[in-house]
């Protein structure tokens, strides 16, 4: 299956590579998926497997390797939701070449 456009479109080059960097990109992007499991692998498989129906999951990535790369990343710490934005503002102020005030 192929990685959801908008995704690909948004990040290019920047795209996380391995399963486990997948995962901590969507633990680190949406809060929600920290605290649900099964919220963290429907968005796995919408972003990187391009699945948008029930039938497209039977080809998607098969669950318990992302739930083995997921006990692996438990005591993962994420920064808060401001933390994040700051961090966010700052690459973007630094692909354009500004600053920020």
């Amino acid at each position: 299956m192929k990685m959801d456009l908008k995704f690909q479109m948004e990040f290019g080059k920047k795209m996380p590579i391995t399963r486990r960097e997948k995962l901590l990109w969507i633990l680190e992007n949406d809060p929600a998926t920290r605290n649900s499991d099964n919220a963290l692998y429907v968005q796995y498989w919408r972003i990187f497997d391009g699945c948008h129906s029930l039938e497209q999951i039977e080809q998607a990535t098969k669950i318990h390797l992302l739930i083995q790369e997921r006990k692996t990343l438990k005591n993962v710490k994420f920064q808060s939701n401001k933390e994040y934005l700051m961090g966010q503002a700052l690459k973007l102020a630094e692909d354009f070449g500004g600053e920020i005030i």
